[in-house]
C-alpha cells in the first residue's frame, strides 16, 4: 500500500526527509534523547491543554491513543506511525507546517534515526512533561525562605532556605538542628522547599521535588558508661551560701552555678527554684509536669473554641425562630388575603352573571336603545372588576404558595439548626467536664520529691531528677521545658561532663551518660526524584489531617494538572488519590476543623472544597482574578479565608460556597493567610506588611514570602527573601527571636 502510494505520488517521494543510518545497541531514552526535539517542534500544539486534530504527543501512552487520525503511534512499527511518518514527510501534510507561528522545524536526519528507533525499540516511556532533570544546581547561595511552620504547642519553628530545612527550639532560643537527607549529604531536599507542616506530635513534613519527607526529632538513648561519677564537693541543703528569701520549704538537694552566681534548690513537694546566689532573690521557679501543663491548656482551648461554635449556634436558632415565626404568621395573613380574594372574586362573578341576566331580558324586552346601552356599559365594567379580581386571586394564591414553600424551607433549617444547637452543646459540655477533669487531676497530683539537680557548665540547662518521674531538662533561664530523658531508676547524682552531655549516678553506683544534642532523621520518605509517582512535580501544598495521623499533599503539572494525594503517616502508599482536582498547580490545602472535607487552592484561580469519605467534590469557589496563594480555615468551621496574587484576601461560607467579604489595598501579593486562635482575627503578609488583626507587626525589613502562627494565636512565625526568621508574641506584636540565615 504504501509503494502504490508513493507511485501515484511522486512528489511526495521527493519532499521525504532523509532519515540517517543509526547503529546502536542500546535503548533510547525518551526523556533523555526523544523529548527535547518534541518538546521544541511539536508539543506547542499537541500537547494536554491544547490538542491540535485532537492529538497529545506528550508521551507514548497519549501517542497510542492518537487523535481524529486514529493511533500516532505503533510500538515496534515506525512506517505505520504517523508520529514518524509526518515527521519524515511521508505523509500528504507533513509535520510540522512550514511557516508555523512556533518555530517548530523539520527534524534532522539524526533525530528522525532516533524516533525511528525508539519506536522500533518498542516506544518505551513516561509522559515529557514528566522527565526528570538531569543536572541539580546547588541552591546553598540562595536564602529566600518559601516555608515556614511551628508546632502546636510553640516548642519548634521550622525554615526553609533554598533546598535546606532548619528547625529551632523556641524553648532554648537557637537552634535545634540542620535537616540533612543523608543520600544528599548537604540539604533536606534537592529542589526548593515550599511546604512545610508540624503535626501535634512533633513530626514535620516538608514537601521538594516530586517527594514528600517526615521528620522526626530524638535524642540519643542514654547508655552505661565506665566513666566514673566526678567527685563533686556537697554542699548541705540546711545551709545555702546565702540566705534564701521567702524559703519556707526544707531543701532536698541543692547544686551552684559558680559563673552565673545562682543557686538551684529542690524540694519534697516536687518544686524547683533558681535564685540569685548574690542576694538570695527568687529568679523563678518550676512547678508543675509539663505534660499537664501541655493538655490542660489544649483542653482550655478546646472548651474555649466549644463555647464559641455553641454561642454561634444559638445566635442561628435565634434567627432561625425568628423567621419561622415571621412565616407562621404571614402564612396566617396569606390565607386571609386568599380567602378574601376567593370571596371578592364569587362577589364580582355573581354581579356579572346579574348584569348579564338584566341585558338579556333588556334586549328581549326591546327596551329603549339608551337604557340598554347604559346596562351594557355597567357590564363591561363588571368585567373588568371581575377581570381584576381574578388578578388578585392569582396574585394571593402565588403569595401564599411562596410563603408555605419559604416555611417548609425555613422549617427543616429551623430542625436543622435545633439539631446542631444541641450537638455543640453536648461537645460543649464533654470539653467543659474533661477542662474540669483535668483541672481535678492536677489539683490531686503530687509531685515527686526532688533528688538531684545539676547546671550545665554554661549556665542554659538544668537538668532534675525526681523521685519517681523522669529525668528531665529544663531552660535555666526562663523555666520552659526542654527534653525527658530515661534512666533505669532515679539518679542519686548529677553532672554535665560537657555543655552537651549528662552524667547520672544510680543507686548502685553505675553511671550513665546522656546526649543532649538531638538528631532529626526521614522517618518516612513518599516519592523520589527519579519517578513520577505518587507525585508529577513539584510538592507545594501540604496540610496535616486534625487527627495528626494523615497528611494531604498536592503535586501536578503546570498549565496542565494537578492532583492531591492522601497518605496515612504508616504507609509507604497513598490511601486515596484526588487526580486533576484543579487545572493547574494546588498551591495551598486546609482541612475543616473536624477533617471531613478539604479544601484546595489553585494557580488556576478556584478554590475546591473535597468531601472526603466517599471523595466527591461539594464547591468550587470563584472570584479571584489571579493566582491564589493561600488558604485558611477557621477553627469554628464557619469561614474559609483565601489570599492570592490579585492583592485580595477574601472570605467564604464553606457550607455554600457563597463569598462573604472581600479585602483590598495591600502592597503586594498576598502569600499568606490565617486565623490567629480561635477568633475571627486575620493574619495576612503582603511584601513587607505583616499584619495581624490588621495593625502592622515590627521589625520587617524583607518581603515576607511565609508566615504561620500557633493554633491558639499566642506566636506568629514569618521569613522571607533574607531568610532571616522572626517570632512575635501576638498579644503584644513583640519580637522574641530573631534567627537569621
Amino acid at each position: 500500500m504504501r509503494l502504490l502510494l508513493l507511485a501515484f505520488f511522486p512528489t511526495l517521494l521527493q519532499a521525504a526527509l532523509p532519515v540517517a543510518e543509526l547503529q546502536r545497541n542500546t535503548q533510547v531514552d525518551f526523556a533523555k534523547e526523544i523529548v527535547p526535539f518534541l518538546k521544541q517542534n511539536c508539543l506547542a500544539c499537541h500537547n494536554a491543554k491544547k490538542a491540535k486534530a485532537d492529538l497529545n504527543l506528550e508521551s507514548p501512552q497519549d501517542m497510542i491513543a492518537g487523535g481524529d487520525s486514529g493511533p500516532s503511534l505503533v510500538p515496534g512499527k515506525p512506517e505505520e506511525s504517523l508520529v514518524f511518518t509526518y515527521a519524515a514527510h511521508l505523509e500528504e501534510d507533513p509535520m510540522p507546517p512550514a511557516k508555523n507561528k512556533s518555530n517548530a522545524r523539520n527534524l534532522t536526519p539524526s533525530e528522525l534515526a532516533l524516533l525511528k528507533l525508539w519506536i522500533t525499540q518498542g516506544a518505551q516511556g513516561s509522559s515529557a512533561t514528566l522527565s526528570s532533570p538531569t543536572e541539580w544546581s546547588n541552591l546553598d547561595g540562595v536564602p529566600s525562605s518559601y516555608a515556614t511552620a511551628i508546632t502546636p504547642e510553640a516548642r519548634f519553628a521550622a525554615v526553609s532556605r533554598g533546598s535546606r530545612l532548619f528547625v529551632y527550639d523556641l524553648h532554648r532560643g537557637k537552634l535545634d538542628a540542620e535537616l540533612i537527607d543523608p543520600a544528599l549529604t548537604h540539604s533536606a531536599h534537592r529542589d526548593f522547599v515550599h511546604t512545610l507542616a508540624f503535626n501535634q506530635y512533633q513530626l514535620l513534613a516538608s514537601g521538594g521535588y516530586r517527594s514528600l519527607k517526615l521528620w522526626h526529632r530524638h535524642l540519643p538513648p542514654g547508655s552505661k558508661t565506665d566513666t566514673p561519677f566526678p567527685e563533686i564537693p556537697p554542699i548541705d541543703p540546711a545551709s545555702p551560701p546565702v540566705p534564701l528569701q521567702g524559703l519556707k520549704e526544707p531543701i532536698t538537694t541543692l547544686v551552684l552555678h559558680q559563673e552565673t552566681q545562682r543557686i538551684a534548690t529542690g524540694h519534697p513537694n516536687g518544686h524547683t527554684r533558681i535564685w540569685s546566689a548574690r542576694d538570695g532573690k527568687l529568679l523563678l521557679e518550676i512547678t508543675n509536669d509539663p505534660a499537664i501543663v501541655r493538655e490542660t491548656k489544649q483542653l482550655q482551648f478546646k472548651r474555649n473554641l466549644a463555647r464559641k461554635v455553641h454561642d454561634q449556634a444559638k445566635s442561628k436558632l435565634a434567627n432561625a425562630e425568628k423567621q419561622w415565626t415571621d412565616l407562621s404568621n404571614k402564612t396566617k395573613s396569606d390565607a386571609q388575603a386568599l380567602a378574601k380574594a376567593r370571596t371578592g372574586l364569587d362577589q364580582k362573578e355573581h354581579a356579572l352573571q346579574i348584569q348579564q341576566q338584566a341585558l338579556d331580558s333588556a334586549q328581549a324586552s326591546k327596551k329603549a336603545a339608551a337604557e340598554i346601552t347604559k346596562i351594557s356599559e355597567a357590564l363591561s365594567n363588571l368585567r373588568k372588576d371581575r377581570d381584576t379580581a381574578r388578578t388578585q386571586l392569582r396574585d394571593a394564591r402565588h403569595t401564599s404558595q411562596l410563603t408555605l414553600k419559604d416555611g417548609t424551607v425555613a422549617a427543616s433549617n429551623l430542625l436543622s439548626i435545633q439539631a446542631r444547637v444541641s450537638e455543640t452543646e453536648a461537645r460543649f459540655l464533654a470539653a467543659e467536664e474533661a477542662l474540669k477533669a483535668q483541672q481535678n487531676k492536677t489539683a490531686a497530683t503530687k509531685l515527686p520529691s526532688i533528688k538531684a539537680l545539676a547546671f550545665s557548665p554554661d549556665g542554659n540547662t538544668l537538668a532534675i531528677a525526681s523521685e519517681t518521674g523522669p529525668l528531665r531538662l529544663w531552660n535555666a533561664h526562663t523555666g520552659k521545658d526542654l527534653d525527658t530523658l530515661n534512666t533505669p531508676n532515679t539518679p542519686t547524682g548529677l553532672t554535665f561532663s560537657n555543655d552537651t552531655t549528662l552524667l547520672a549516678l544510680l543507686p548502685d553506683s553505675s553511671v550513665f551518660t546522656f546526649p543532649t544534642t538531638p538528631t532529626w532523621s526521614i522517618k518516612r520518605q513518599w516519592g523520589d526524584h527519579q519517578k513520577a509517582t505518587p507525585f508529577p512535580d513539584r510538592v507545594l501544598a501540604l496540610a496535616f489531617h486534625p487527627n495528626g495521623q494523615q497528611l494531604a499533599a498536592a503535586s501536578g503539572i503546570p498549565s496542565r494538572h494537578a492532583l492531591i494525594q492522601l497518605l496515612s503517616l504508616d504507609s509507604d502508599t497513598p490511601t486515596t488519590t484526588l487526580p486533576k482536582a484543579h487545572l493547574d498547580t494546588i498551591t495551598a490545602l486546609s482541612y475543616s476543623p473536624d477533617g471531613t472535607r478539604l479544601a484546595s487552592a489553585s494557580t488556576d484561580r478556584t478554590i475546591k472544597i473535597h468531601h472526603l469519605d466517599p471523595p466527591s467534590l461539594e464547591h468550587t469557589l470563584e472570584g479571584h482574578n489571579h493566582h491564589i496563594l493561600s488558604l485558611a480555615w477557621s477553627p469554628d468551621d464557619s469561614t474559609l479565608a483565601s489570599a492570592g496574587a490579585d492583592r485580595l484576601y477574601k472570605l467564604w461560607n464553606p457550607e455554600t460556597g457563597k463569598e462573604t467579604k472581600s479585602q483590598g489595598g495591600f502592597p503586594d501579593e498576598l502569600a499568606t493567610i490565617s486565623f490567629l486562635g480561635h477568633s475571627n482575627q486575620l493574619l495576612t503578609a503582603s511584601a513587607r506588611d505583616l499584619k495581624a488583626n490588621n495593625q502592622n507587626l515590627p521589625g520587617i525589613e524583607d518581603s515576607i514570602l511565609s508566615a504561620s502562627s500557633t493554633p491558639d494565636g499566642s506566636l506568629i512565625i514569618a521569613a522571607g527573601e533574607s531568610g532571616t526568621l522572626r517570632i512575635w508574641t501576638a498579644h503584644d506584636r513583640k519580637v522574641v527571636h530573631t534567627f537569621p540565615k
